[in-house]
């Protein structure tokens, strides 16, 4: 498919929630055009040679055959000429031509554009041979008769060819010269293979970059996925410890009590297990899917401890039994609807987990492995932190 279109980037890109278009940027940040230019050649041929890297490329693109034309000062002052005149006049004929209105297509404005008919396929002789018009005092004749004859035909507008106060010299220049917050910035992009993960692809050319000698003045700056990963991860954290104080406030109000609560909320952290072998057996990244799979996961093990612990009291008030044996108990008839509720969420999402979307096989990944992983724990550490918290809390009531 790439023979298909020369100079061309063809990118196929899957399904994700990532807003970046380009998941691996590293940004060159200098005043020097030339050391830009050198040193986003070098970056570009070293990471051509990775191969986790696809369509290696820089924001100055390919250089451009163009022309240069050097005014001579002297001899435009002559005819009245400025800088401002040629440039106007160049620009409308071998530009991108001259807005001169709007049409609309929906919701969609087009320029409409003036332009020369050889203004894409000029050469360089067309160009010397252009006609500038000469200002008017340099152009009205000095003889008064003639002047008057010329005021009233209304015809009269001399001009010149470029060739004969300037030079027209070919020369190579930047296809694009980008800037960023004023300052001049050359940008190389980069795709990711297929199967490999963006972090840690990143993480390894900013370990190269720590050897990659650059003269004074110049910057590099890590751009791309890696620039909105330390843009959203906070706003992720915030969300998350929100959810937990939540979380929190519901048990209290639910228990009555700070111990039970707050017991709860430290086995919380079991599920850290769960989301790590949920992530380690699926092969997934850290994502901000995977941390909803997180927060779902906390919500299984919220009910699941919330039924466990009411039943463990309901049975020591009914049976009178010891905290010890109530607890147990309590951890032996529900196993069976612990087990259930952890199972259904762990198949309900097996789907996610084998459909291999980028985006939401990390969460199916996190709740499939992770609630059968919590489930034990569940079952094994919980009452035994249980009768260990609430017994001393016992005690200290006597």
């Amino acid at each position: 498919m790439v023979t298909y279109f020369p100079e061309a980037y063809v990118k196929i890109k899957q399904l994700s929630y990532s807003s970046v278009a380009v998941p691996v940027e590293i940004r060159l940040k200098s005043d020097n055009l030339e050391d830009l230019a050198h040193y986003s050649d070098s970056l570009v041929g070293i990471m051509r040679r990775m191969p986790e890297l696809m369509l290696v490329r820089s924001s100055m693109l390919e250089p451009l055959s163009t022309t240069r034309i050097k005014i001579d000062d002297e001899k435009a002052s002559r005819l009245g000429i400025t800088n401002e005149d040629v440039e106007l006049q160049m620009a409308f004929r071998y530009g991108e031509g001259l807005t001169v209105s709007t049409a609309w297509e929906g919701d969609y404005d087009v320029n409409v554009k003036m332009k020369t008919e050889d203004a894409d396929q000029a050469t360089k002789q067309d160009v010397k041979d252009e006609l500038i018009p000469i200002g008017i005092s340099a152009a009205l004749p000095t003889d008064l008769n003639e002047l008057r004859s010329v005021a009233k035909s209304g015809s009269f507008m001399p001009s010149v060819p470029l060739r004969q106060f300037a030079e027209v010299v070919p020369t190579w220049q930047y296809g694009q010269i980008c800037h960023r917050n004023g300052l001049r910035v050359v940008t190389v992009m980069a795709e990711v293979a297929r199967d490999k993960n963006v972090g840690f692809v990143t993480k390894d050319i900013m370990k190269f970059l720590e050897t990659f000698q650059l003269p004074e003045g110049m910057q590099i700056e890590i751009g791309g996925q890696y620039d909105d990963d330390k843009e959203t991860t906070p706003k992720i954290v915030s969300a998350l410890i929100i959810s937990i104080a939540i979380i929190f406030f519901v048990l209290l109000w639910h228990f009555r009590k700070v111990s039970e609560a707050v017991l709860i909320m430290v086995c919380l952290s079991l599920c850290v297990f769960g989301t790590a072998m949920g992530i380690l057996l699926g092969g997934v990244p850290v994502s901000l899917t995977a941390v909803l799979g997180f927060v779902s996961l906390m919500g299984i093990l919220v009910r699941n401890g919330v039924i466990l612990f009411d039943y463990a009291a309901e049975v020591k008030e009914l049976e009178h039994l010891s905290l010890k044996d109530a607890i147990h108990v309590a951890a032996e008839r529900r196993m069976r609807p612990i087990f259930l509720t952890s199972a259904a969420a762990s198949m309900g999402v097996v789907p996610m987990v084998f459909g291999g979307s980028g985006l939401w096989s990390p969460m199916g990944c996190v709740i499939c492995y992770g609630a059968l992983i919590t489930m034990f724990f569940i079952l094994t550490i919980m009452p035994i932190a249980y009768w260990k918290v609430m017994g001393k809390s016992e005690k200290v009531k006597e």
